[in-house]
Order: structure tokens, then C-alpha cells, then sequence
């Protein structure tokens, strides 16, 4: 069942023998937050983000939803990027896209801060209770490992993105190959892991 604002995207089935039946999987990102999903090189990663981002296109008009797609691996999900609920698709050479990416959620979580403080001070307590409608905001960095050694001074805004934005209806989908590519400090903030 598909709810208005709550982003629970599909992404397969799965089987449960024990019990003989199968079921839908999906990955209940308003309810459970960031989510990061680590695998080898064929491993599947690149499939289970664009089936996560196409589900949510699917389902999700853009007043529910803005994406903003960081692809540092294929530039695959270039494909995404006429679909109304895609911000920008930004690949590794952009920059001044990044900086301004960066700037406008810091941003976003002041003025969700001030907006929420009325209602709970959460984005589904202000869903719920105000007449005004904020979109949620999903970002997908595709191999956080490059990210984070072309633009090792984003670091810091990292953390605090992550740490601070769930909250606030903003979203992080992370890849990543190796369990070290994420710090310890960053990766507390991801509620959610998937191992492919």
C-alpha cells in the first residue's frame, strides 16, 4: 500500500521457506532512515539503487518527493534525470553542483528547524498536523569511497547532513565497496544497512 509521503520503496520479493511463503521486500526509508548498502564489483549495487529510485519515482509525485543523484561510479543513473522528481543527476567532475548541492541542505535543515518547531519538531509530525507540504529529499551518493577522495573537504558537511537531515525528511542512500569507505563516525548515522 502506497502512503502519501512515506517513502517505503520496493525492491523485490523475498522467500521464506520455513514458513512456505514469499512476500514483498521493501526498504522503509521514512520510517527507518539513512540508508547505506554495501558490495564488491558486481555485486549488484548499481541494480538495487536504480531499483530503489525507480520505485519511488513511481510512486511518489514530486510534491512528495525531490531526488538529487551523485553518481561517482557507471553514469547510469543519468537516466533518471527527466523524470519530474529528479532535482539533478551530478557526476564527479561537477563541482560547483556539489557546492551548491551541499549549500541548499544546510540550508533546507535551518529552515525545516524553524518550520517543524510547532509541530513536534519532526517532518512527519509536521506532515500530519500543518497544511503546508514539504517534499521529502532522498540523496544517492553511487560509490561514496570516490566521493570522499575528490571532495575529501566535504567530509564534515557529510556528518552533519546525515547526522541531523532524517529528521527533517532529507534522505542519504549510500554505496559503498568496502566496510572502511564509510568513517565510523559518518556510518552511526545510517540506521540502515544492506550487505550485497
Amino acid at each position: 500500500e502506497k502512503e502519501k509521503y512515506v517513502i517505503n520503496p520496493l525492491i523485490g520479493e523475498y522467500d521464506d521457506p520455513v514458513n512456505q511463503r514469499q512476500n514483498y521486500l521493501s526498504v522503509p526509508i521514512s520510517k527507518k532512515g539513512n540508508l547505506l548498502i554495501y558490495g564488491s564489483q558486481g555485486s549488484g549495487k548499481s541494480m538495487l539503487i536504480t531499483t530503489l529510485i525507480y520505485s519511488i519515482i513511481k510512486n511518489h509525485s514530486p510534491e512528495e518527493v525531490n531526488i538529487y543523484l551523485l553518481d561517482f561510479e557507471s553514469e547510469t543513473l543519468k537516466a533518471f534525470e527527466k523524470a519530474p522528481q529528479i532535482g539533478d543527476v551530478i557526476l564527479s567532475y561537477d563541482n560547483e553542483k556539489i557546492d551548491s548541492l551541499t549549500r541548499s541542505l544546510y540550508k533546507e535543515i535551518e529552515n525545516r528547524k524553524k518550520k517543524f518547531s510547532s509541530f513536534g519538531g519532526t517532518y512527519e509530525s509536521f506532515i500530519e498536523e500543518s497544511d503546508e507540504k514539504l517534499p521529502n529529499i532522498i540523496i544517492t551518493i553511487s560509490n561514496y569511497a570516490a566521493f570522499s577522495e575528490l571532495y575529501p573537504d566535504k567530509e564534515d558537511e557529510m556528518n552533519y547532513l546525515t547526522r541531523e537531515g532524517a529528521k527533517y525528511g532529507i534522505y542519504f542512500i549510500i554505496t559503498a565497496s568496502t566496510p572502511n569507505a564509510v568513517r565510523y563516525k559518518m556510518m552511526q548515522n545510517f540506521s540502515q544497512m544492506l550487505v550485497l
